[in-house]
Order: structure tokens, then sequence, then C-alpha cells
């Protein structure tokens, strides 16, 4: 998708909803999200459980 405001490019890496999660954040403040090779990554849920996904599609 093409952000029509600064023409940027924009990825949905995943979907709270249809995971059955209110909503998912980046801890990036506090932990680096992605792996070292970057092969998976954490996001933390409004329960504040750490949920780890696979970046292969």
């Amino acid at each position: 998708m093409i952000a029509p405001l600064f023409g940027t490019r924009t990825m949905r890496i995943t979907d709270a909803v249809t995971l059955g999660k209110k909503g998912l954040f980046l801890e990036y403040s506090k932990c680096q999200a992605f792996s070292a090779d970057q092969s998976f990554f954490l996001l933390r849920d409004n329960d504040g459980n750490v949920c780890l996904f696979e970046t292969k599609t």
C-alpha cells in the first residue's frame, strides 16, 4: 500500500483482530523487536503478553 500523503510504502505485518487480540505493539523503546537475523520479531498485546512472530510468509 502506498500512503497518499507522503508516497511511502506501508506493509501490514500482522492483524490483531484475526489473532483475537485488541491490539499489538512494538516494544522498541525497551528492546529490539527483530532477532539478529530478522527471522522473528516480538510484539506485546494489550494484556501484556509477548507474542513471537516468524517473518517468513
